[in-house]
Parts: C-alpha cells; sequence; structure tokens
C-alpha cells in the first residue's frame, strides 16, 4: 500500500479492505483453495487480534488497524479448520523454542555451505558468526 502511494499519488489507491481481501479471500482463488471467508463449504481459519494496544488505538477503521498496525504480537488466538493451535499468542502444538533452534541451525549451516561455494558473498554478507 505504502510502495502504491509513492508511485501513484493519491488517486486510485487501494483500501485496508482491497488489502486484507487480497490476502485472504482473493489469495486464496489464486492457489485454487476454496477458503478465505467465512461461509459454508469453506475452509475457515480466523485469526483473533489483541484489539487493546496502544499502537492500535483510536479503532477509527478495524481493517486499517490491521494493515496499518498490527503486527504478529498482536495476534491472540488462530483457529484453523475448527482447532484452536495458538492460544493467548502461543502456538498450541509446537515447542516455538525448538522450532526456532532448527531455524537458527538451517539458516547457519546454509549461510555455511554458501560460503564454501563462493567465498566472495563474505564482501556482501560482512562480518557474521557461524
Amino acid at each position: 500500500v505504502y510502495g502504491q502511494r509513492l508511485l501513484h499519488g493519491r488517486e486510485n489507491l487501494w483500501e485496508a479492505w482491497d488489502v486484507l481481501e487480497m490476502a485472504t479471500r482473493r489469495g486464496a482463488e489464486v492457489v485454487g483453495l476454496k477458503a478465505g471467508v467465512l461461509d459454508e463449504g469453506y475452509k475457515a481459519d480466523i485469526v483473533l487480534i489483541r484489539h487493546l494496544k496502544p499502537h492500535l488505538k483510536p479503532i477509527f477503521d478495524p481493517y486499517s488497524a490491521v494493515v496499518y498496525s498490527a503486527n504478529t504480537g498482536d495476534v491472540d488466538t488462530v483457529i484453523v479448520d475448527g482447532r484452536i493451535v495458538v492460544r493467548n499468542g502461543v502456538h498450541v502444538n509446537l515447542d516455538e523454542d525448538k522450532v526456532l533452534e532448527m531455524g537458527e541451525r538451517a539458516a547457519r549451516e546454509l549461510v555455511k555451505r554458501a560460503l564454501d561455494e563462493e567465498p566472495s558473498l563474505a564482501d556482501i554478507l560482512g562480518p557474521i558468526t557461524l
């Protein structure tokens, strides 16, 4: 949305509702899923956001609050296909510390392999600790 404003000024701008629709219903359509809306026969995921936070106030338009101000730390509950998978901001089925550790290890191994293959990448990456 911000990039669109830089390129096109203030004419023909996407509204926050348009952005949410692209991220939900239209996004599902693009990948061939019957999802993205709360309706019978559709797969439905629901994200509940903690809206009582200073950076989300005042809420004149809830769509704008989500698009322009909300972040991942505002997610309280996520329901996927009728099952709660995030409660109070914590994934209920995953060990988040273990997932983060595995991601960190995989990223370091990937960078090490890339540097072994092409040492000149160190000039781009700068000082890093593997």
